[in-house]
């Protein structure tokens, strides 16, 4: 099967997810409703992918079949439902669902990059300015400092030589950084130092519980899409794991998978992970007794969806006062650092 390469942005693909659920509910043709669709979108790889859709249509293939060809875009996640949906009858109900689901996905991705982000610029001009202090400030007062007939303090002798070695030898640092970034890209590439790499991240303060987060959310929505389009499951379970990256998670639900094929009770395997937390585990178990999975699957999304809200929002929090007082401390020890020989030199000419 000949396959296309579009890409589109998570915005622009939640868009389309929407206006294929709206064409599906007002029962309008796909490829009429593409065509105008078409001529509305901004964005040349965005109206591509919807022309060739379109076309794709037009030569006799199924929506599936035509959003297939564009595995970049489209996962098989993605088509899995919408296969579903067509073959169910209910190909509305399944694009509704994929709709939420998109729009779920990309909540779950701006709080992640939203509580990352703030961290990580002040982390970056926090080290500018100290970069900028000791390379280009500092020094001026070195000369200065040694014309002085005076023993400097301890604090600014260590300052001038971490200003000193800074200027001598800035392309041994930057060396040191390039090679420690380009290691961590090679090591994320192979799959057993990246399994090391996710447990380690799993294991960090904060980054580990909004990791962790992420995960149990990730699961609950992926598996309550595919089972609310009557996707059976075995196969939603297989399409999950496929989600959840190369981790322990997604290796407990690939061990999920294998129970629901022997026929085991799937909540067995939770019972014995590290991942899911003790409370999540007893929902889905007394769910699967029930046969409620579906219903207390959203359930468990809206508490999770709540209490990443509420991690972001503390960690921002809890990170302001405490990125102010760091940055206060060593911008103020620098300070001091300038003026320690002045305070010693004055105190020397009065005694």
């Amino acid at each position: 099967m000949r396959t296309k390469t579009h890409r589109i942005g998570s915005d622009e693909l939640s868009f389309f997810n929407r206006q294929l659920a709206s064409m599906a509910r007002l029962d309008l043709p796909f490829p009429d409703g593409l065509r105008n669709l078409s001529e509305e979108v901004d964005g040349h790889e965005f109206h591509g992918l919807v022309t060739a859709v379109l076309e794709d249509l037009e030569e006799g293939q199924s929506l599936s079949e035509a959003l297939g060809r564009h595995r970049k875009v489209f996962s098989d996640l993605y088509v899995a439902i919408v296969r579903a949906g067509e073959e169910s009858g209910d190909l509305a109900g399944a694009l509704d669902s994929l709709a939420n689901y998109s729009e779920s996905m990309l909540f779950l991705k701006q709080r992640v990059r939203a509580a990352l982000a703030y961290p990580t610029v002040a982390l970056c001009i926090t080290g500018g300015l100290m970069y900028f202090l000791l390379t280009s400030i500092l020094p001026r007062f070195k000369d200065v400092f040694t014309s002085l007939d005076i023993e400097l303090p301890k604090l600014t002798r260590f300052y001038l030589s971490v200003a000193t070695e800074l200027n001598e030898h800035w392309v041994v640092f930057l060396g040191i950084l390039l090679i420690t970034g380009i290691s961590v890209m090679i090591m994320r590439r192979i799959d057993s130092s990246a399994r090391r790499l996710r447990q380690f991240a799993l294991g960090l303060p904060f980054y580990g519980k909004l990791l962790r987060q992420v995960l149990l959310l990730r699961f609950c929505e992926t598996l309550r899409a595919l089972l609310k389009s009557n996707v059976s499951l075995v196969p939603a379970l297989e399409l999950t794991a496929m989600t959840m990256g190369d981790n322990l998670a997604s290796r407990t639900v690939t061990d999920m998978r294998i129970a629901a094929e022997e026929g085991r009770r799937v909540s067995d395997v939770l019972k014995r992970n590290t991942i899911f937390p003790r409370t999540f585990v007893w929902k889905f178990a007394l769910a699967e007794e029930q046969g409620t999975l579906e219903e207390t699957l959203g359930e468990l999304t809206r508490y999770l969806k709540g209490e990443l809200r509420s991690i972001t929002a503390r960690f921002t929090y809890l990170f302001e006062p405490v990125l102010i007082a760091v940055v206060g401390l060593l911008v103020g020890s620098m300070v001091l650092s300038v003026f320690l020989p002045i305070f010693k030199l004055q105190s020397a000419l009065s005694g």
